[in-house]
């Protein structure tokens, strides 16, 4: 080839190569100005099926509980029934302290009585399962699907204020089917409902229903002493609104908590102790722990009393109690958790934390197995006791090394007393067999509709021939309810308690 030719053939190649390069280099400038947009999937909406997974309880077989004497058998149904509500409770927690002698009234209910996994839904949201326990039904039927009523496809986090400030709890106005409660109160039966998961604004029944939102302190703190007067502060928050003064009775504030009380709880110097009482807490994350911690002790403290209170005056058909704070302490302080025997949740965080928190979660552990046993022993022969929680939590943490329960780990379940088996293991309960049971035990009817079964191994054959169930086709839905009493706005305060335990992400 001639040097001409050469130099011609390279201009060209040269040539080509600048044009491929300025075609390339304008695709990416044009990608870099407008990306191609992906179409937004939005999430599969929950079918609400439970979730089955295996626990501790079915790791560990068999367990080794002394012997007990059964219930005695009656061939009429109980007189009472009184479910106490565990939020959060877990059987990986649970059985190191039962087999370290640390719930020895728990472990005395599971001797002489029934006991195993409750299979829960997803989301576990306590609010949306809560409301499934009473009413038997799913989340599409019963109409609350979430803490909060906002569009699922937005981070509240990255809401405006002026669109946080719109954002509205689901209440118990929002509940389009029949609870537990009203079908014991429609018959004619008393009930006591007290803390128990959406029932704000409380509803008429015969007998008395205490809002779970008494206890939030801005509601408390304009608290209507003159309860006959119609609306303020007192509408929504207790039924009748005529026991609203005697209910006020009962509540503490937070600078009334003496140490104590709360120094089983955390590892707290006095005067530190003072010093976080005396002001409010601050941003920094430590304080904020500590006021979600003497919260929840306070809260669950107000209820119980209330509960133990009314059980003598009202003499109810059916108690429903929730206990909140083994849901808030599982979820701040598993991180740092100091469990009897092998340590499942050895995070990183400081020792000053672990020093202080170490024995939190087993502390209030503790705490609900002594109302237990105080309950117990001032029940009648003919009371059937049910502990329950609404869902477990999972032997890992988050990226914060705090307690979650995202895969649905399912909860426990222990039943005893009049015409329930001894030492009975209880196999693939859910949330949904609930209501069935206690209807059975409550000679109420049983729908046909409901999706959940009665859970006849945990019964007594010797009990269960002469009391058969009774079906009617439906409950029917709910009425419609007017809500009343104070705003159900999402306040910063309550945004900032559902954040802190991974609501609201």
């Amino acid at each position: 080839m001639t040097r001409t030719s050469w130099w011609r053939v390279s201009g060209v190649v040269a040539a080509l190569a600048l044009i491929t390069a300025g075609v390339m280099s304008g695709r990416r400038l044009t990608a870099r100005v407008t990306p191609p947009r992906a179409p937004r999937t939005p999430p599969p909406a929950p079918t609400y099926l439970p979730v089955h997974r295996e626990t501790a309880l079915d790791r560990l077989g068999t367990l080794a509980l002394p012997r007990a004497a059964a219930a005695p058998r009656r061939s009429g149904r109980p007189a009472r029934v009184i479910v106490l509500g565990w939020d959060g409770a877990s059987w990986h927690l649970v059985l190191p302290l039962l087999q370290a002698g640390r719930l020895p009234s728990l472990r005395a209910l599971m001797s002489a009585g029934a006991y195993g996994n409750l299979d829960t839904i997803e989301p576990t949201y306590s609010a949306v399962i809560w409301t499934s326990v009473a009413t038997g039904v799913s989340p599409t039927r019963h109409g609350v699907l979430d803490f909060v009523q906002r569009p699922h496809d937005r981070a509240i986090s990255r809401m405006s204020p002026e669109e946080r400030g719109k954002l509205h709890f689901y209440s118990n106005a929002d509940r389009k089917a029949k609870a537990l409660w009203n079908l014991v109160s429609d018959a004619g039966r008393p009930v006591l409902v007290v803390g128990y998961h959406n029932t704000y604004p409380a509803e008429p029944v015969k007998g008395l229903m205490i809002s779970n939102y008494l206890v939030r302190e801005y509601e408390i703190q304009g608290f209507d002493v003159h309860p006959q007067r119609a609306g303020g502060p007192a509408a929504g928050l207790v039924y009748p609104p005529t026991e609203a003064r005697a209910v006020a009775a009962f509540h503490r504030p937070l600078s009334a908590l003496r140490y104590e009380e709360i120094s089983p709880f955390a590892e707290l110097d006095k005067d530190v102790f003072a010093q976080w009482s005396a002001s409010p807490p601050k941003m920094e994350r430590a304080r904020k722990r500590w006021d979600r911690l003497r919260r929840g002790y306070m809260y669950d403290e107000f209820h119980a009393q209330v509960a133990v209170h009314y059980l003598p005056i009202i003499q109810p058909a059916l108690t429903m109690l929730h206990f909140q704070s083994v849901d808030w302490a599982s979820h701040l302080f598993l991180g740092v958790h100091e469990p009897p025997g092998p340590a499942p949740f050895a995070g990183s965080r400081g020792r000053q934390r672990r020093s202080m928190y170490g024995h939190t979660v087993t502390a209030f552990y503790e705490y609900l197995d002594a109302w237990l046993g105080r309950i117990q022993a001032e029940r009648d022969p003919e009371t059937t006791l049910v502990v329950m929680s609404d869902h477990g939590f999972e032997s890992k943490l988050d990226d914060g090394e705090e307690g979650i329960h995202d895969s649905a780990p399912p909860g426990i379940l222990v039943l005893q007393g009049p015409g329930i088996r001894a030492g009975q293991r209880l196999e693939g309960a859910t949330i949904y067999d609930i209501m069935p049971t206690l209807a059975v035990l409550l000679d109420l009817p049983v729908a046909r509709d409901l999706p959940g079964h009665v859970l006849e191994t945990a019964l007594e054959p010797a009990w269960r021939q002469p009391n058969p169930t009774r079906w009617v086709a439906t409950y029917g839905p709910r009425p419609p309810q007017v809500p009343q009493g104070t705003s159900e706005t999402l306040d910063q305060g309550l945004e900032d308690d559902l954040r802190a335990v991974g609501y609201l992400r």
